[in-house]
C-alpha cells in the first residue's frame, strides 16, 4: 500500500480564471479536485481524506465518459423524464453514440478538460456540421458532465463552465428584387391583400404601422398618410392600439404616390360594399386593412399570406420571409434611385432621423418625388 497524506492545496489557472485545487494520494494514485474557491472544496477534501485513511478508492475515479453517459446518465434521465421524455432521451442517445462517444468516450470523466469539448466542437465543424448542430451536441455533453458533478463524480469545473457555444457565420441577408416585388403586386392586383402589399411596397412602412392605419390617416387632398400608431403581433378585439412607434411617441407623414392612391380608392370601394352587406356584423374600427369582418389583422396571418403570394408569383421562399422584405426592398430601391440617407430615413421612419429632423414642406416634396420614382421602378 502507498503512503496516505492529508492532501495539499494549490491554485490552478485556466485561461483568465483561477481555481482552487486540492490534491491527495490514495493507494499510490493522485486524486485532484478543482473548484471556484478553497471554501467550496472543503467538504470534498474532507471526504477524500476520509477515503485516504480507509485506503478506499471509488470506482468513479476510473469511470469513462462512455460508461457514465450510456450506462448511468441516460437510464437515470429516462426515469426522471418518464414516458413524455422518451423522445428526448432517444435523441440524447443518438447524439452521444454518433458524435461524442466515438471521439472522447474513452476518456475518464476525471480527466476531461474544457479543451476536450473545444476539440470536439472543431472536429464536428470540420465534418461540415452546422454551428447550431454542434451547439446541440455540446449542450448534451455539458448536461452529461454537470449531472456527473451533481452525482459527486470527479469532474473538473472548467470542463463544464469554460466552453462557449460556437457562433454561426452570419448569413447573407436576402431581399426581394424589384422584379420580384412587381410580380407579387401583379399577382395580387385587384384584391384586398394586393392593396396591403402595395401599401408596404410604396411606403416602406413597418408591418405594425400598416396594419394599424385607419382611414382618417389618409389625407386625399394632400396626398399623404400619417403614421401615428401601431398594433402588436396579436392585436386582439378590440385592437390594442399603441400610440408609439419603435419606443417613441412620434408621428410621421408619408407621401402617397398616384399608383398607391388609385389602389387605396379601389380597396375602399370594395370595403364599403362589404360593410353594406355585413351591416351590424362589421367591426367599426375604421381600419384600412382589416380582416373579413373589420377586425385587426394579426402579424402571423399577414406574413403567412404574403409567403403564399410570393409562392404564387414564382418567388422562391426562404426562412424568415415576411412582409418586412417589402420594407427592405423599398429601402434598397430608394438607395438605387439616389435618395440620400437622411431623406430615406425620414420616409422609412428610422427613429433617430424622425426625432432629430423636421419634416419640412421641401422635404415632403422631395420624399414624394422619391416615392414616385420608386413606383415607376416597380412598374
Amino acid at each position: 500500500m502507498g503512503r496516505h497524506g492529508l492532501g495539499s492545496w494549490g491554485v490552478v489557472t485556466r485561461g483568465e480564471r483561477t481555481y482552487a485545487r486540492f490534491r491527495i494520494t490514495i493507494d499510490g494514485r493522485t486524486v485532484e479536485r478543482t473548484g471556484p474557491s478553497r471554501k467550496a472544496l472543503e467538504k470534498v477534501a474532507a471526504e477524500l481524506r476520509r477515503r485516504a485513511r480507509q485506503r478506499l478508492i471509488s470506482d468513479d475515479e476510473e469511470i469513462t465518459l462512455a460508461a457514465w453517459a450510456l450506462e448511468r446518465w441516460l437510464p437515470t434521465k429516462a426515469l426522471e423524464l418518464g414516458a413524455p421524455g422518451a423522445k428526448t432521451v432517444a435523441n440524447y442517445a443518438v447524439v452521444l453514440r454518433v458524435h461524442v462517444v466515438p471521439a472522447i468516450g474513452h476518456v475518464k470523466v476525471r480527466d476531461l478538460r474544457a479543451e476536450h469539448r473545444r476539440r470536439l466542437q472543431r472536429a464536428l465543424l470540420a465534418r461540415g456540421l452546422k454551428a447550431s448542430t454542434v451547439n446541440v451536441v455540446d449542450g448534451v455533453l455539458r448536461a452529461c458532465l454537470k449531472a456527473a458533478a451533481d452525482d459527486d463524480l470527479p469532474v473538473v469545473v472548467s470542463a463544464i463552465s469554460a466552453v462557449k457555444p460556437v457562433k454561426a457565420a452570419p448569413e447573407a441577408k436576402r431581399t426581394l428584387a424589384p422584379e420580384q416585388v412587381t410580380a407579387v403586386l401583379a399577382g395580387a392586383a385587384g384584391t384586398d391583400w394586393g392593396a396591403l402589399w402595395a401599401a408596404f411596397a410604396h411606403t416602406g412602412a413597418r408591418d405594425a404601422e400598416v396594419r394599424a392605419l385607419r382611414w382618417p390617416d389618409w389625407d386625399q387632398a394632400r396626398g399623404t398618410l400619417t403614421v401615428q400608431r401601431q398594433l402588436p403581433q396579436k392585436p386582439g378585439d378590440p385592437p390594442a392600439w399603441q400610440d408609439w412607434i419603435k419606443g417613441r411617441k412620434l408621428a410621421r407623414v408619408v407621401p402617397v404616390t398616384p399608383v398607391l392612391a388609385a389602389v387605396l380608392r379601389e380597396h375602399r370601394a370594395r370595403q364599403n360594399a362589404l360593410r353594406l352587406v355585413l351591416g351590424g356584423m362589421w367591426c367599426p374600427y375604421d381600419l384600412v386593412f382589416p380582416d373579413e369582418v373589420g377586425r385587426a389583422l394579426s402579424a402571423q396571418r399577414v406574413n403567412r399570406q404574403f409567403a403564399g403570394a410570393c409562392a404564387d408569383a414564382g418567388v422562391a421562399p426562404w426562412k424568415g420571409l415576411g412582409v418586412h422584405a417589402l420594407r427592405h426592398a423599398a429601402s434598397n430601391l430608394l438607395r438605387e434611385q439616389g435618395v440620400d440617407a437622411p431623406l430615406r430615413a425620414q420616409i422609412l421612419g428610422h427613429t433617430q432621423a424622425v426625432n432629430e429632423a423636421t419634416y419640412t414642406a421641401e422635404n415632403l416634396a422631395l420624399a414624394a418625388a422619391a416615392l414616385e420614382r420608386l413606383a415607376r421602378r416597380l412598374g
